[in-house]
């Protein structure tokens, strides 16, 4: 199994065992073309296994297209398979546009947008508690 996927326009890592980390690159527009590859890498890392997703989008400029945006929310393969989704942005302007995402296409799993990697890796922890409790 990869632990590490580098693409045209974003990297994918596996850590933790269970969380897939996107890290978009500078000016990187994820279209629905962009998504399915993306789609296919999580599966392939995911391997049946529930996951963890942590969506970078620090990157200068890095966006997803509407497209590929409802793709990811609803009609992707990996969905079934997501425990939760973290979004971190560092910008007003694309926090605005990730609620708007999250309110929109209401994702068919737990979606929050953070400030940084380690609010949200601190989200997933309390996250995998719940579980143990339920």
């Amino acid at each position: 199994m990869k632990d590490f996927v580098e693409f045209e326009k974003a990297i994918v890592k596996r850590t933790d065992g269970d969380i897939l980390v996107t890290t978009y690159k500078k000016a990187a527009i994820i279209d629905l073309i962009d998504a399915k590859e993306l789609d296919a890498i999580y599966v392939t890392m995911a391997q049946g296994s529930e996951v963890f997703l942590l969506v970078d989008l620090t990157a200068p400029d890095a966006d997803l297209s509407n497209e590929a945006q409802a793709y990811f929310s609803r009609r992707a393969r990996i969905v079934p398979s997501i425990k939760a989704a973290a979004i971190v942005i560092n910008t007003l302007r694309a926090r605005i546009v990730a609620r708007f995402y999250i309110q929109y296409f209401k994702p068919l799993y737990a979606t929050k947008i953070f400030g940084s990697i380690e609010e949200a890796q601190i989200w997933f922890e309390s996250v995998r508690k719940e579980e143990l409790v339920s």
